[in-house]
Formats: structure tokens, sequence, C-alpha cells
């Protein structure tokens, strides 16, 4: 999955969708810790009511949009 990331941050650079150039391999990482992170906390760590009622499709949704625009939500 990470080694997908990867080729989607480069075709993604080269098409310039992105505002300015990034470590591709370095960003997939940080993808691949978000999406491991919020699984895992979702799974084994949701104590908080908020957590525990979020479907998955609702949780892929917020990470995705988190993923894209960030703390800025741009």
């Amino acid at each position: 999955m990470q080694e997908a990331f990867t080729n989607n941050i480069r075709r993604a650079s080269a098409l310039k969708m992105l505002p300015r150039p990034v470590d591709p391999v370095l960003h997939s990482v940080f993808v691949m810790s978000l999406l491991e992170g919020v699984l895992s906390r979702w799974l084994f760590q949701s104590n908080d009511e908020v957590w525990q009622q979020l479907e998955l499709e609702q949780l892929v949704e917020k990470t995705v949009q988190f993923e894209f625009f960030g703390l800025f939500g741009m």
C-alpha cells in the first residue's frame, strides 16, 4: 500500500497537482502512519463516544479529507 501511495504522490507531483515539491517516499510513510494510527485507535482504543459512533466509511472519509487538506482544511 505504501508503494502505491508513493507512486500516486509521484504522479500527482508530475501533474503539478501538489502545491509544492515533496519527497514521495517520505510522504507515503506519513500517509501510511496516519492510516495505521487512525485504524488502530478506532479498533482498539475507542473509549471515546465520538470514535465509537463512527462507521468505517465515515472514518475513512474523515481521514482522507485530513490527508488531502490537513489542519487548515484547504
